[in-house]
């Protein structure tokens, strides 16, 4: 009798033990990336005006979670504050890896009444990607007028 309880308990603890392995069916955890864009420099970053300007942004970036990427860049110069014109015809497409890109732009800023500011913005997204997308990684940089004397 003591062998077979002993061969009923080990079958049952195999039993549970072979039921709580990982399914073969089950998908493997998403892979963790580690995309990233630093703005390393703006030029002029201060004493802007309300007049054409060209500004040469700078940037430093790391792709992994796809084979290419797309570099956009846009300012809050719009109607609205809270919402960034991005330059279509400024978007650099990038391979993989790290690298730098500097973005040679003209555009009109925007001194917005307080407490709004004015801002530069780039993004780096997968490519090809929809029209509405989520970026893999972005950076913003605020940029000053002269203070009001």
């Amino acid at each position: 009798m003591k062998k077979l309880l002993l061969a009923t308990t080990l079958f049952a603890f195999f039993a549970l033990a072979m039921s709580c392995e990982k399914s073969s069916d089950a998908p493997a955890p998403a892979p963790a990336y580690n995309d990233s864009l630093v703005i390393t420099s703006v030029t002029p970053a201060t004493g802007l005006t309300e007049t054409s300007t060209t500004f040469t942004v700078n940037v430093k970036y790391r792709l992994e979670s796809s084979s290419q990427g797309e570099l956009n860049i846009g300012f809050n110069n719009s109607s609205n504050p809270a919402t960034y014109d991005m330059i279509a015809s400024a978007s650099k497409i990038v391979a993989s890896g790290s690298g730098t890109a500097t973005f040679t732009v003209t555009i009109t800023p925007k001194k917005w009444a307080s407490p709004n500011k004015f801002y530069v913005y780039v993004n780096l997204a997968n490519y090809p990607h929809p029209l509405q997308y989520s970026p893999a990684a972005g950076d913003i940089q605020e940029l000053t007028f002269p203070a009001a004397i």
